[in-house]
């Protein structure tokens, strides 16, 4: 090959390896948190019960259920997405929040080995991991790399497949997530489809709403949105973008007959980008019919879901255009700067 060193492909599988088993690990804990949110019947671990929330968090759960996933998971990666979960303790902890299970010696027992065997293996490879990312493998005695081969990486590779496997048999099945059946004592669906929005919105067909609801959702199919139902007793749905390179939720979608509004999910954007959130609502404010809706100080509203009546942006086309270039402020690519480009 001669262009460049072929262990550097080994080195990069060993980093990705134990980035997977991180990444994973994070995964788990969002997905099974949310799940003990819904289902209070379960028994739910006692730190998993002392994660620390504020009220406005509370308040968007209870009224926006087409974006309580995005809302409540948004709210564990302010608390744990700056972690790094590669080390037993760090592990350990984490998972201490959606299981009561005593990790260590449950893992070992299913990969029959000793749980000092089993976090000292792990150390190992999270150490090596390190020097690879940070000191380009070097062995500081002789001043050259450590050699690494594909047979290293591949042992690597699966033992942690089965690391992972021990630790979801160690944990058990995530919690199960309850259907909700009535709001208020009305029956509603598990789920609201792209169909039912749809004849909901051609209900709407010739008034302000309904001109307001069209060009939301031709907006959210001009960028390849998927709306994600909710379960209210009138049609809603969370419209997701790909934002950031992940999936997530920038407005949602509420049509009951007596008042459809659109809510624009700014309590998940702000978590991962303040400046954004703010710039959004400097945008919103600078057409009077949107800043008369945003009743509250922006240091409140970027923790909130401002919601816009439909039949308001439909009489008034700049509202609704400036409210669809807010959109294109969270959808716009992140700025270059000349460093990048060098690097």
């Amino acid at each position: 090959m001669g262009a460049f060193d072929v262990a550097d492909l080994y080195r990069a599988a060993w980093v990705q390896a134990v980035s997977t088993l991180d990444h994973w690990i994070h995964r788990e804990l969002y997905d099974r948190a949310f799940a003990f949110a819904l289902n209070s019947s379960d028994d739910r671990p006692a730190k998993f019960l002392g994660i620390p929330v504020s009220v406005g968090l509370v308040e968007a759960m209870l009224r926006d259920e087409a974006v309580r996933e995005d809302v409540f998971k948004s709210h564990l990666r302010s608390r744990f997405g700056h972690q790094s979960f590669q080390q037993p303790d760090k592990i350990k902890d984490a998972l201490s929040y959606i299981s009561d299970v005593a990790l260590w010696p449950e893992v070992a027992k299913r990969l029959h080995q000793t749980p000092k065997e089993v976090t000292g293996q792990l150390v190992d490879m999270a150490k090596r991991r390190n020097k690879i990312a940070h000191e380009t493998d070097q062995d500081h005695a002789t001043g050259k790399r450590t050699p690494i081969t594909d047979g290293d990486v591949t042992r690597v590779i699966d033992w942690l497949q089965r690391l992972a496997e021990a630790i979801f048999k160690a944990i058990g099945p995530p919690p199960a997530v309850a259907d909700t059946e009535s709001v208020n004592g009305v029956r509603t669906k598990n789920k609201w489809s792209r169909q039912d929005i749809d004849t909901a919105a051609e209900a709407l067909r010739g008034t302000p709403a309904g001109t307001a609801v069209a060009a939301l959702l031709a907006h959210a199919d001009a960028n390849n949105a998927q709306l994600k139902g909710g379960s209210s007793p009138y049609p809603s749905a969370g419209v997701h973008y790909v934002l950031g390179g992940h999936r997530r939720s920038l407005w949602q979608l509420y049509l009951s007959a007596e008042r459809p509004v659109v809510a624009i999910s700014l309590n998940p954007i702000a978590s991962r980008d303040q400046e954004l959130a703010y710039r959004m609502l400097e945008v919103l404010r600078g057409e009077p019919t949107l800043d008369a809706a945003l009743l509250y100080p922006d240091d409140v509203l970027v923790r909130k879901h401002p919601d816009f009546e439909l039949h308001k942006l439909g009489e008034s086309p700049r509202a609704l255009e400036t409210l669809l270039a807010a959109f294109d402020l969270a959808l716009a690519p992140p700025k270059t700067v000349l460093g990048d480009v060098n690097r």
